[in-house]
């Protein structure tokens, strides 16, 4: 797990400055490219790789909030909303995707699916590596 200290410390959704944020699915340069309003805090805000989640980790860091992509390496989204609900998280979980006909289907699929998590849906175009 890698930490990350590349943002400025940004108050929202009633978290205090001293929780945790974490980037699952990402890799380093694509957290340290992330906007502020989609991963605004830190420090800090740390890189994980969906393999590594457990709940030691949930229960050593206790996140505020957690952003991945809808599609990354072996799971996608819905895979890991419910495993985030498998293991007691109840934060807000921020999904990033390209742009869909129509992300409010998946989005009301991932809230059925894991009903205790804040879910939020953030359009994104591909991220560049020009």
């Amino acid at each position: 797990m890698k930490q990350f200290n590349t943002r400025s410390s940004v108050r929202s959704r009633g978290c205090s400055l001293d929780n945790v944020s974490l980037a699952i699915g990402f890799n380093p340069v694509e957290v340290a490219r992330l906007p502020l309003h989609i991963l605004p805090y830190s420090p800090p805000a740390y890189f994980i790789e969906a393999a590594r989640l457990n709940d030691l980790v949930i229960k050593e860091l206790k996140p505020c909030l957690i952003v991945s992509p809808l599609v990354f390496q072996d799971c996608d989204a819905l895979e890991l909303a419910l495993r985030l609900a498998g293991l007691g998280y109840r934060g807000c979980y921020r999904v990033v995707s390209g742009r869909l006909p129509r992300p409010d289907i998946v989005k009301a699929e991932l809230c059925l699916a894991a009903p205790d998590l804040c879910i939020e849906w953030f359009d994104r175009e591909p991220l560049s590596y020009s």
